[in-house]
């Protein structure tokens, strides 16, 4: 086996890859945006472009969870002879904070307290700013904000999945000023031979017969509601039960209560039609999910929590996001933790809402089982990429229960997924066109997409 020799690279410690040396050649000197599946190690760039880069100036990694900056800490202590590396999150007191960035040649950080902390950072001294997750970077994260203030350093962004919008995918590039791509799927030539055996598997779950019978009777209702809705407004004319959705529905309630003006009775009225259909729309989305909006909530978590653990050789334990207002939620030392004593084996299933799907290093997982399909490429992307890690086979299982709106949310997700890679590759296209940016009027704007 032949390993990476690099000055800053611990010796015999990580195998040579052509694609991840092949990118990291390509993306030395450009501001870049990396697309590489789950699992194939994007950190691993990261740390090349790190060691190349240091002695021009400090390191800012940047990751949205304290979980992932930790684990991003353990690669580099783990991979690099570089000593001063720290992270900083809320956690830290300000005052403390300052003395993280003076004495540190790598900061990795949680993006909103670097957001907070820009005037106490001397950013000239910074040569390379990374962006893990780097999909996030639009409307007003903090990733957007930051990379206009380091404009000065290099950026690379990281993503397994930066999405199917194309305009949403364009206006990451934009706002991490990025003028350069590289790509890799898991049918390139040089990714292959590295990717593990993953067998998906859809499992079709017949809808029981009362379930049928009640989703007759709403769709009856939903009828009812549409014929009254339609006498109101026209936005309701092209509406069937069969493709109304709670979202549709809120939707035309928003419309027409911004058009309340001066219509006043005729609106009220239409608007409270709306408001029965929605929870009617709400009441079928419950019965036919399979638990698709359950499998999102703490409280399934922890009912599934509690059937699971009854069963023998089942060592289960919860991964959930923090607490919002009044909520219950884990801390992210508790996050921390909960996945340590995964990777350990001392727990063998893992119960965990969206917060599992981002960038979170499980390497043990042998299966991953879908509560639902879901209709983003990006979720469908990164969940499935929790399994068939570091050359290990693995299973992803996805539940789908006929007749309802899983097999919908699977083939879009598919579809979605495959609208991703080209819109991509088409941008990369344009990239080879014209590989420049320009500023105009103070705003970055990528000359490819001058015409669009």
């Amino acid at each position: 086996m032949e390993y990476i020799r690099m000055e800053g690279i611990k010796q015999n410690l990580i195998q040579k890859r052509l694609y991840q040396t092949s990118i990291f050649e390509a993306i030395k000197n450009k501001n870049s945006l990396v697309v590489l599946p789950t699992g194939l190690g994007k950190t691993i760039i990261a740390i090349l472009l790190i060691v190349h880069k240091i002695k021009k100036g400090k390191i800012l990694f940047l990751a949205p969870t304290k979980p992932l900056c930790e684990q991003h800490l353990k690669s580099i202590k783990k991979i690099t002879t570089i000593d001063n590396v720290a992270i900083v999150t809320g956690e830290i007191p300000p005052k403390k904070r300052k003395e993280v960035y003076d004495k540190n040649e790598i900061i990795i950080a949680t993006p909103q307290t670097i957001k907070n902390d820009l005037d106490k950072i001397e950013r000239n001294k910074f040569s390379l700013i990374i962006f893990d997750e780097a999909h996030r970077a639009v409307g007003n994260y903090a990733y957007v904000a930051i990379a206009d203030a380091f404009h000065n350093a290099q950026i690379l962004g990281l993503t397994a999945s930066p999405g199917s919008d194309y305009k949403k995918l364009k206006e990451v590039l934009i706002n991490l000023h990025i003028n350069h791509l590289e790509i890799r799927t898991e049918n390139d030539a040089d990714v292959s031979p590295y990717i593990p055996k993953r067998w998906m598997r859809w499992v079709i779950m017949e809808m029981p017969s009362e379930i049928k019978l009640i989703s007759k009777k709403i769709d009856l209702l939903l009828s009812h509601f549409l014929s009254e809705l339609k006498r109101y407004t026209r936005q309701a004319e092209y509406l069937s039960p069969k493709k109304l959705s709670k979202k549709v529905l809120i939707d035309i309630q928003q419309r027409m209560q911004r058009d309340l003006g001066g219509r006043g009775g005729t609106l009220y009225t239409a608007i409270s039609i709306v408001s029965s259909a929605i929870k009617i729309a709400h009441l079928k989305d419950m019965l036919t999910s399979q638990g698709i909006e359950f499998a999102e909530y703490r409280d399934t978590i922890d009912f599934l929590f509690s059937e699971l653990s009854k069963m023998e050789g089942i060592k289960a334990t919860k991964f959930i996001g923090q607490a919002k207002g009044s909520g219950n939620g884990m801390s992210q030392d508790k996050q921390k933790k909960t996945l340590d004593a995964f990777r350990q084996g001392k727990y063998n299933v893992l119960i965990s809402t969206s917060i599992g799907e981002e960038g979170i290093d499980i390497p043990a997982t042998s299966l991953v089982l879908f509560y639902e399909p879901v209709p983003s490429a990006i979720r469908f992307i990164q969940r499935k990429g929790r399994t068939a890690r570091d050359g290990l086979p693995g299973e992803v299982k996805i539940l789908i229960m006929k007749g309802s709106r899983d097999e919908a949310y699977y083939w879009s997700s598919k579809r979605k997924e495959k609208k991703m890679y080209e819109h991509i590759y088409r941008l990369k296209e344009e990239f080879g066109k014209e590989d420049k940016i320009k500023k105009l009027e103070g705003q970055t704007k990528l000359d490819v997409f001058a015409s669009d």
